[in-house]
């Protein structure tokens, strides 16, 4: 039996037009200009207060009761609209379904109740042993805490993180284990060049940990 640890935005889950949409809701709360897709999308990665600060820092400000205000507004709209213009990406439960023998969790930083919320509205929540969130800012992603947590929890013949940033494949390393990248994800192709494996869609998961992880 194997642990496989997966990302959840943009390796589960393509959420690209709703983080998209609550941070611009933000924006516009906060009388700023919106923001394009691409450019929030390259600001994804390490949590979603850094998302955030990348925001502002885009629009050239750095005011702390600013930034506080649109915090509050950005949380509470992205909680609510978790699931808006979001959905899984192709084959990703008939793998999760062909992956049931082994141990599998999710290891994000979005934070926590969106997590859960979001993975029980796409009624995947079940296929996972545990589900951690980002919370706690020294916690998360690249810092392999969370992650050797998993691996001492489900000891298994091997770990596997699967995920689509360098933030994936740089806490991989830090926790010794391989990573394999998805390609359609947040990260650009060229931050995924030391993964152990790159794909390109996630069918190609399997077939990935069928020839190279076999018990």
């Amino acid at each position: 039996m194997n642990l496989f640890i997966f990302d959840l935005d943009g390796t589960l889950v393509d959420t690209k037009k709703n983080i998209a949409l609550a941070i611009n809701f933000a924006m516009r709360a906060i009388d700023l200009e919106e923001i394009p897709l691409p450019i929030i999308s390259s600001f994804v990665g390490d949590g979603s207060k850094r998302l955030l600060e990348r925001c502002f820092t885009h629009h050239n400000i750095s005011d702390s009761n600013l930034y506080s205000k649109a915090w509050n507004i950005f949380y509470e709209y992205y909680y609510d609209n978790v699931e808006q213009c979001t959905q899984l990406y192709p084959e990703v439960e008939n793998v999760l379904k062909r992956l049931e023998n082994h141990h599998l969790a999710v290891l994000t930083n979005k934070p926590q109740k969106m997590a859960n919320k979001l993975l029980k509205y796409l009624q995947i929540d079940g296929y996972f042993c545990e589900i951690i969130g980002g919370e706690a800012p020294e916690k998360l992603k690249p810092n392999p805490e969370n992650l050797l947590h998993l691996i001492e929890k489900y000891p298994a013949d091997k770990s596997i993180m699967v995920g689509d940033s360098k933030v994936d494949i740089q806490v991989a390393k830090n926790a010794n284990i391989p990573c394999i990248a998805l390609t359609y994800g947040f990260g650009k192709r060229e931050e995924l060049e030391e993964a152990n494996f790159i794909i390109d869609s996630f069918n190609e998961v399997h077939k990935v940990i069928t020839e190279n992880f076999r018990n």
